[in-house]
């Protein structure tokens, strides 16, 4: 039966009776074999042990003397096939008379074979780390027609997993291709120097400011970092320079490539910051108002790899369509050597835990849609199947991967990349399950998504397999009650988790999977992980369901207490467990901290005399401010150097935005709340155009707390990060330094509208002020 699988595993003709697989088998390998054939090869021979129950031995292929054979790698045998040449990652699984011919590129493609030949033979599993499925079997049969064709549908597939990250040879289990240069894997389809993010600062960070990007103040900048900024693209001398840096690191890799002996990297980000990509030189604003940001960046690739093709024909030069270039671009097309990968998380309107052909996802369909009529065949997508914003609840993409992946294949993308991050104070909803499949359907769109839950649950969970199943239906139905992206509110208004009757279901399913698994403790984790997410979320939305249910929060919390620290220690490394305190979690999951509303300061005036060095003062400099503010020089800071919130905005957002005046407040994402909002007059402000302290509140610094300034949110200070484990209770007076400019703030002002931080201050509240 030979099937061209592209790459859907069907079968296409009945299963006949064919040649055995048995211990009388042997395993051929290639005279001098590869290190991947060795690999492949060996891979094999430990799964065919253990599911045949003999240990089998590699038989170099000019010491075999005849019989049954599996022939794996670049043989002989395989070469009278005269089989085409193969590109990356096919491969080739053929019965031929007595034998069976597994062979394919050395790029992936052997070692794919041979997992895709004990899977569908053997039934071998690969479901998560620690984890496989390997059966008893004396005798696999292979029907004497089978032949098989793969080649990938999408070139470069990931999915990164954060602290719970997979090892390179598990990805490769699952068909993916994987990160680091690892030979013995086949390599990996892999970035080149400038890694696979943000890249423009890597380019233009020794720019000189002639060449620099051009703010929408009209001013020049020089863009050392990935973060905010751009550059120049229509200055012939920026075009010159990466065409060198470019030329230079592609040489590099490529003797770096050879040294580890795989294959050099394929694609090259050339990507804009962590932030607007527009330049407003009066050349490339008027390419962007006639094609769209997207454009004005396309346009600059295209002219890019036109430079470079002639001695490296081969690279892919990678983008990302982001930002104010996520709208397709009007009257520019990227060639077959620019991939735009779209990226939507910086937009509201994607839900990522539901299908694309969700009502919620409307506008993300739109977008998929305009850039598939301008670019098909060369895009990608930098996707996330979970979002952030505090506590995720009991949420899941699991069984809406299917559609997601089938949109993918339809559009034919080139790029996948996904983040996944299952973080300690983020557990994830059936982690595991939903990593395996979404592996899996972008390797095949169109595999058997019930058959394959129900084989991992049954596998993974044991006897709780049938209430995990349940459960997971359980809550996907909740998700499609509510019409609007998830993220877009607080957990408290999902009308499912205010629904006493959700609750009541999913507690009633998880406890009979824990009786289920009786006493095996690595069973038990797998089902405590979920019940630990349910029941923090049941605390957290405590007055949303009004404990309907009557239950003991005390218990609730006892529970979380006792289960979280072997949750954690099951599915994180020890190394990971250090980087977050044990008790801040066990606080967070089990809602035993209590978020107090902060007195807001009123009438908040420029300090005249603040003391730098107050004892115990923890003073931090700008940098330590988050937010999309830009890093830029500024004579008036200590460190010559300030957080602005508006050097990158186009003049016309720069009026509108301060129109509103400043705020500041305290929110925390751990309770979805607001514990503090407050403001700074005009008529309070200082109107010299200078730096000066103001008191922007007292607070005890809770888990996951953050002071934000202006209604943009655009300057903001992670506090949480400053919390003494020794004294987490301890009260902090908080204090900015701050600079307003523009008209907005000071009468009269000729200057453009800003807000500046240069510093800002703690200060420890002694027990004494505590009690006044």
């Amino acid at each position: 039966m030979k099937r061209f699988l592209l790459p859907v595993f069907l079968l296409t003709a009945k299963l006949v009776s064919g040649l055995t697989v048995d211990s009388g088998i042997a395993l051929v390998i290639p005279d001098n074999p590869t290190v991947q054939e060795k690999y492949a090869a060996g891979q094999m021979q430990h799964y065919l042990s253990r599911v045949i129950g003999k240990n089998f031995v590699l038989v170099p292929e000019k010491d075999h003397k005849g019989g049954a054979a599996l022939y794996i790698g670049l043989t002989r045998r395989a070469a009278q096939q005269k089989f085409p040449a193969f590109k990356v990652e096919e491969y080739r699984i053929k019965a031929a008379g007595k034998d069976v011919i597994i062979t394919g590129s050395l790029e992936r493609g052997v070692l794919f074979a041979v997992y895709e030949f004990l899977e569908k033979f053997a039934n071998v599993r690969f479901f998560a780390p620690g984890c496989e499925y390997v059966t008893r079997k004396k005798v696999l049969t292979i029907p004497d027609n089978t032949d098989i064709f793969y080649k990938p549908l999408i070139q470069y597939r990931y999915v990164y997993g954060g602290l719970a990250n997979r090892p390179e040879t598990f990805a490769r289990k699952l068909r993916m291709t994987g990160w680091g240069p690892l030979a013995h894997l086949g390599g990996s389809e892999r970035y080149g120097f400038a890694g696979h993010g943000h890249s423009l600062g890597i380019y233009s960070g020794d720019f000189p400011l002639e060449i620099s990007w051009v703010s929408s103040g009209g001013t020049r900048k020089i863009v050392k970092k990935n973060d905010i900024g751009a550059i120049c693209y229509s200055d012939p001398e920026v075009m010159k320079r990466f065409v060198k840096k470019l030329k230079a690191g592609i040489a590099a890799d490529r003797k770096e490539a050879a040294k580890r002996g795989v294959p050099p990297p394929r694609f090259y980000s050339i990507t804009q910051n962590d932030g607007e990509a527009a330049c407003f030189c009066k050349k490339c604003h008027a390419f962007s108002r006639k094609h769209g940001v997207s454009g004005l960046l396309i346009d600059f690739l295209n002219r890019l790899y036109d430079n470079v093709k002639g001695e490296y024909p081969y690279i892919n030069l990678v983008t990302l369509a982001y930002f104010d270039s996520l709208d397709a671009p009007r009257g520019v097309v990227p060639n077959s050597h620019v991939v735009v990968r779209i990226s939507t998380y910086t937009r509201g309107f994607h839900d990522h835990l539901r299908p694309i052909s969700s009502p919620a996802n409307v506008e993300y369909r739109k977008i998929l849609n305009d850039w598939q009529k301008c670019a098909s065949g060369r895009l990608g997508v930098w996707d996330y199947w979970r979002y952030w914003n505090g506590l995720i609840p009991p949420a899941t993409c699991a069984l809406a991967l299917q559609d997601i992946c089938r949109k993918y294949r339809d559009m034919g993308m080139r790029v996948v990349f996904v983040e996944y991050e299952n973080e300690l104070d983020c557990l994830l909803s059936f982690y595991d399950l939903t990593y395996y499949l979404g592996a899996r359907l972008l390797n095949d769109p169109d595999m058997d998504v019930p058959r394959a839950v129900k084989e991992f649950t049954d596998f993974y969970y044991g006897k709780a397999g049938v209430y995990m199943r349940r459960y997971l239906d359980l809550i996907h139905e909740g998700m499609n009650r509510d019409e609007k992206p998830m993220e877009q509110a607080p957990i408290k208004s999902s009308k499912y988790l205010a629904d006493p009757e959700f609750y009541r279901q999913g507690f009633d399913l998880l406890e009979k999977a824990r009786k289920a698994v009786g006493s095996n403790k690595k069973l038990r984790a797998r089902v405590d992980i979920e019940m630990v997410i349910l029941q923090a979320a049941y605390l957290k939305t405590w007055e949303a369901h009004r404990n309907t249910l009557k239950l003991e929060r005390k218990k609730i919390q006892q529970d979380i207490i006792a289960t979280l620290p072997g949750v954690l220690k099951e599915f994180f490394s020890p190394g990971a467990l250090k980087t977050k305190s044990l008790g801040e979690l066990v606080a967070f999951y089990a809602d035993t901290v209590v978020y107090k509303p902060v007195k807001a300061p009123r009438n908040v005036k420029p300090l005249k005399n603040f003391n730098t060095k107050a004892p115990g003062i923890r003073l931090f400099e700008y940098d330590k401010v988050y937010g999309h503010g830009m890093k830029i020089s500024d004579p008036d800071s200590p460190s010559g150097w300030t957080k602005s919130h508006s050097a990158v905005m186009p003049p016309e957002e720069v009026a509108k935005t301060h129109k509103k005046g400043f705020i500041f407040g305290l929110y925390s994402s751990a309770v979805q709340k607001h514990l503090m909002i407050s403001g700074i007059s005009r008529q309070n402000m200082a109107q010299d155009e200078k730096y000066h302290w103001y008191y922007m509140g007292r607070t005890v610094l809770y888990p996951k707390l953050l002071l934000f300034m202006h209604h943009t949110w655009t300057l903001s200070v992670v506090l949480n990060l400053y919390i003494d484990p020794g004294d987490p209770a301890r009260e902090y007076d908080m204090y900015a330094f701050l600079k307003f400019q523009g008209p907005d703030y000071v009468k009269g002002s000729k200057s453009p509208g800003d807000v500046r931080i240069a510093r800002f201050a703690l200060i420890p509240v002694k027990n004494a002020e505590k009690s006044k």
